[in-house]
């Protein structure tokens, strides 16, 4: 009992982790605040890492992490988080952290081609989302969950709709 005890909790710190990792990425790197100062060679990165997506949300080939810079950030988050967690399994952790991810990249993926049923959660955060896109997009950061909105002060207050939306 005691080892899937470990397993679960140590599972749920991963995902966690993702979800913090997940808005930290997405509000300081994909939408850093260029200047006339930036330089090309940063307008362009930025651009083509996510400026894009907002550009063409649509484009189904922009919508999941590519495999090669995942695999990349992965050796790069692992590594000090195995010297960290050296002695408290840090391939449980980094499997959640997976987990998380593979859970974030079928949820944007379905927020931007699922037609959710009007009182579904994901039929909330498919609204959350595209607020985030079209017209708040210094807010609303989360894309699997919503709590680090919550915690950092980026919430997306939705409005109450008269009349349910119908995605197709």
């Amino acid at each position: 009992m005691k080892e899937i005890t470990t397993v679960i909790s140590h599972l749920v710190c991963g995902v966690m982790f993702w979800t913090l990792l997940e808005y930290s990425l997405h509000r300081w790197v994909f939408h850093v605040q260029l200047t006339s100062n930036s330089g090309p060679w940063l307008c362009t990165f930025h651009f083509l890492i996510h400026g894009l997506h907002h550009k063409v949300p649509f484009d189904s080939m922009r919508l999941v992490f590519p495999p090669l810079p995942g695999v990349i950030i992965a050796v790069v988050i692992y590594t000090p988080l195995s010297i960290i967690l050296q002695n408290y399994h840090p391939r449980l952790v980094l499997s959640g952290a997976l987990l998380g991810y593979l859970c974030y990249d079928m949820i944007h993926y379905y927020l931007h081609y699922g037609n959710p049923s009007a009182g579904h959660h994901l039929y909330h955060m498919k609204r959350y989302h595209y607020q985030h896109h079209f017209a708040h997009q210094d807010l609303g950061y989360g894309i699997s969950s919503p709590i680090w909105d919550f915690v950092f002060k980026t919430r997306i207050h939705l409005r109450k709709l008269r009349y349910q939306i119908r995605w197709s």
